[in-house]
């Protein structure tokens, strides 16, 4: 349930009354031993209740930070934090495999900023391909946001072509 636009108004639709929904979405994968200082996001809908407070203080209670969220929203950020950096580290990727044998030809010339890429880089490679594919298929503001990605790249690569330092 990464997009939310996707799927709570269904779950609300489809509940009884007396059922409450909220969205959660803890912004950390599988291998997190402990919820203190994680990210999660809680989108609440009208169907969230005592229950679902409880449930947001159980979260609260062992650490999270936690930020409350609009699905829209949600939606919105998770296009950037999630999709977008996702591709990007995926195109980084591929453009690595094609141009260098191995990534042990960059450790000489590897800077702190690369090293902290290639471990986000393996982070999302680690992810199953049906998390990649739901998060850029699926959610419907990452399409306009590549759109820009990629014409803002565009345009600072051909003003690098043309030598422009503006």
């Amino acid at each position: 349930c990464s997009i939310k636009s996707k799927i709570l108004p269904q779950v609300i639709d489809n509940v009884q009354p007396n059922v409450e929904v909220l969205g959660i979405h803890t912004m950390f994968g599988p291998g997190t031993d402990s919820l203190r200082g994680e990210n999660v996001v809680v989108v609440k809908t009208p169907n969230s209740g005592a229950k679902a407070q409880a449930f947001e203080d159980f979260l609260y209670k062992f650490g999270a930070v936690i930020t409350h969220s609009s699905i829209q929203q949600h939606d919105r950020t998770v296009a950037f934090t999630q999709s977008l950096v996702q591709l990007v580290l995926i195109s980084l990727g591929d453009v690595l495999q094609r141009v260098f044998t191995s990534r042990a030809e960059l450790n000489a010339f590897s800077t702190p900023n690369l090293r902290a890429l290639f471990d986000a880089l393996e982070k999302v490679l680690e992810q199953t391909p049906q998390l990649t594919a739901e998060l850029q298929l699926e959610n419907e503001e990452a399409k306009a946001l590549r759109r820009f990605y990629l014409e803002t790249f565009f345009n600072l690569a051909s003003a690098a072509e043309h030598n422009s330092a503006e």
